[in-house]
């Protein structure tokens, strides 16, 4: 059974296009060579990523990114073995996204809501990821290595 790890981060510094490009060259390079799958959500300040794969693999992957200091305030949100891999297809799957994705998740007052404050507050993160699996990728805001 596969197992799945996913957390919220923030970024210390804006991140530029160049930035999240030198990410994901390695990290899918690093991902195929240690038979890790998942997705990256950025929304231009924190990061949602699911790592899916075998347990150990999982694990050290996590442990790596724990290390970057490109990011902080690291928060794991699940761990879990899961039936089967939900997003196999992808070494790193991406997806830029900005507040207007989050008009799903609205605040009383109908203000877009941040990721790391809608995944912290409503707890939706297994439900963003599976609906960014379902939907799929919009090519647009993807960053191809």
């Amino acid at each position: 059974m596969p197992f799945q790890l996913g957390y919220v981060s923030t970024a210390v510094e804006q991140m530029l296009r160049e930035d999240l490009l030198a990410i994901l060259k390695v990290s899918r390079r690093t991902n195929r060579d240690n038979g890790v799958t998942g997705l990256l959500l950025f929304d231009g300040k924190d990061f949602l990523q699911v790592l899916e794969g075998d347990e150990a693999a999982v694990r050290e992957t996590y442990g790596r990114i724990a290390q970057d200091e490109r990011h902080r305030d690291l928060n794991v949100l699940f761990e879990e073995q899961v039936d089967s891999a939900q997003f196999g297809q992808w070494s790193m799957g991406f997806q830029a996204v900005d507040g207007v994705d989050w008009l799903e998740f609205p605040t009383s007052d109908e203000r877009p809501i941040a990721l790391r404050e809608m995944i912290e507050r409503y707890g939706q993160a297994k439900d963003l990821l599976r609906k960014m699996h379902l939907h799929g990728l919009d090519p647009q805001l993807e960053l191809p290595t």
